[in-house]
């Protein structure tokens, strides 16, 4: 749990050609999420946080599920080594759809689009509130299994990892 300030949330409108597409900027209070990927031997994707970056990106999460906006970019921190990933993720973008939730990488981007219902349940699995109980760091698989009716199949599976 732990003490963290709620984001900031910023309405900016973008003419798409096609009309207009507002996009909601959420502002971290100070720390951000490491978000990494690999693609080599497989495709893996980690998002990495102490229990204050994670409490503050379940309340953007949450906080975005009530605006009626489309989208969402959150930044992640930028400046770090990924390994033994092979990169870093600077933005995560969430997109509001009346589909099962799809995790997915566009434009060096991570995505997270579904119904606002299947984006509270990843919101309300990342591990905000879990403790370290070994050496081991804390991690929690968020994937498809027993999850399948709200999980798009193509979804990419993700580790959530506590921070040290």
């Amino acid at each position: 749990m732990g003490d963290y300030t709620a984001p900031q949330m910023k309405s900016s409108s973008q003419n798409t050609g096609g009309g207009k597409r507002n996009d909601v900027q959420i502002a971290p209070s100070e720390k951000v999420i490491r978000i990494r990927h690999s693609t080599n031997p497989y495709q893996e994707l980690e998002m990495e946080g102490s229990n204050s970056e994670f409490a503050e990106l379940r309340s953007a999460i949450l906080g975005f599920c009530e605006t009626v906006e489309a989208t969402a970019e959150l930044p992640a921190e930028s400046d770090f080594d990924p390994s033994p990933y092979q990169h870093k993720l600077g933005r995560l973008r969430l997109c509001r759809t009346e589909d099962p939730l799809l995790i997915s990488l566009a434009d060096g981007k991570p995505f997270i689009s579904g119904k606002p219902e299947f984006l509270r349940l990843f919101a309300e699995n990342l591990p905000w509130d879990a403790r370290h109980t070994s050496t081991v760091p804390y991690h929690v698989h968020f994937d498809r299994i027993g999850r399948e009716e709200r999980i798009s199949e193509a979804s990419l599976d993700i580790i959530l990892t506590l921070k040290r």
